[in-house]
């Protein structure tokens, strides 16, 4: 039987293709930002509506944050990491090490 491939193997093999490199690329900032609060949010166990109700952002305003359809300001994201006992950090990083490929 056939061994079945993980994530990365078919991401390594689709990034090949320079159309799909390109979107990967367009959208790098927010599916980063996007992961970033999905995790902590979990981290500090916390449902979308109590981080709503802690930030007094709209719920619908940080799922559209957490699916990678809107991008916050660094203004908002400091709220949402404040209201989870965080605080944010930017850094700039090889675009291998962003993608969690280095």
């Amino acid at each position: 039987m056939a061994k079945e491939k993980d994530y990365r193997e078919i991401l390594n093999e689709r990034l090949q293709d320079p159309a799909f490199k390109a979107e990967w690329d367009a959208v790098a900032l927010e599916r980063q930002t996007s992961c970033a609060i999905i995790n902590a949010r979990e981290e500090a166990h916390l449902s979308l509506e109590q981080l709503a109700a802690l930030t007094g952002i709209k719920e619908s305003m940080i799922r559209r944050y957490e699916s990678g359809s809107g991008l916050p300001s660094l203004k908002t994201l400091d709220r949402l990491a404040q209201a989870m006992g965080l605080r944010i950090q930017i850094r700039f990083v090889s675009p291998e090490e962003a993608d969690g490929l280095a």
